[in-house]
């Protein structure tokens, strides 16, 4: 234990001394602040189709049990999953929920899949409307990956939506581009929701 604090502190102190003999640019100490925008609350609507009751049904009880509080319409994936968790507050629904893929080398890699839905936007004047890169349900939305998590970001019946996915091992092609996540936006099932 000793050893780990030596070798913690010894550059810590390194550090602090190496920079005693630079000059402070910034005597103040204010560090300038940075808006998310004005927090705008969104028209959301249920949609016109019925709720998907066979993937509901497969979906944990106690999970399930809580989607009908959402006022965000709730969509899930159609890809049965493990440890499916869903939380639902007043201006968003979050699910959760792994798929286990074996690859070829006989290791299995969790792909950690994350749905948000939220009823709440930041508004930025003169921030471009159009940033979207792909088609995805009927709209367009946005594809970014950034340090190994796949995510798709778009618009539907008034809220903002997210899909996120992380692959517990890095050779897992799921996370590598934007083919699976795509195919797991595409095919996300309306479950539920009020108005």
């Amino acid at each position: 234990m000793p050893r780990a604090l030596v070798i913690v502190f010894v550059p810590v102190v390194l550090l602090t001394g190496g920079c005693a003999d630079r000059e402070r640019r910034d005597a103040s100490g204010e560090v300038p602040s940075v808006s998310a925008g004005k927090l705008a609350k969104s028209n959301v609507t249920m949609p016109h189709e019925g709720k998907d009751l066979d993937v509901l049904a497969k979906l944990p009880a106690s999970e399930r049990a809580k989607i009908g509080e959402s006022f965000v319409p709730v969509l899930v994936p159609r890809v049965p999953a493990d440890r499916v968790h869903v939380v639902v507050e007043p201006g968003f629904f979050a699910y959760s929920g792994t798929i286990a893929k074996t690859l070829p080398d006989g290791r299995v890699s969790l792909a950690t899949i994350a749905v948000q839905g939220t009823r709440f936007a930041h508004e930025h004047e003169g921030f471009p409307m159009d940033v979207s890169t792909h088609a995805m349900r009927g709209t367009r939305g946005m594809f970014t990956i950034n340090e190994g998590i796949a995510t798709t970001t778009w618009v539907e019946h008034g809220a903002g939506y997210s899909v996120d996915v992380e692959c517990s091992i890095g050779d897992d092609t799921r996370c590598h581009d934007e083919a699976f996540v795509l195919e797991l936006t595409q095919g996300l099932a309306f479950v539920g929701g009020r108005p």
